[in-house]
């Protein structure tokens, strides 16, 4: 169910980032926790692929988002 429910959530996230290009995130990441640092660049690495292909950038609260999921999982 954990894996189901991130692809739902990843798979909608794209379709706004690519529908409704101004959405904007104003919330930067405090990376006083260091898992969701290193959680943060392993993300971002992971997903370089899809952001370039969608032409998109999936924001900093997204990540964060997608981190605390996965931690109450």
């Amino acid at each position: 169910t954990t894996s189901f429910g991130l692809y739902v959530h990843i798979s909608c996230l794209i379709e706004r980032l690519v529908t409704q290009p101004h959405l904007q995130d104003e919330i930067s990441l405090n990376f006083e926790d260091k898992e969701l640092e290193q959680f943060y660049h392993k993300f971002k690495r992971a997903f370089t692929v899809v952001e370039q292909f969608y032409s998109v950038e999936i924001p900093p609260c997204e990540v964060s988002y997608v981190y605390d999921y996965m931690k109450k999982a």
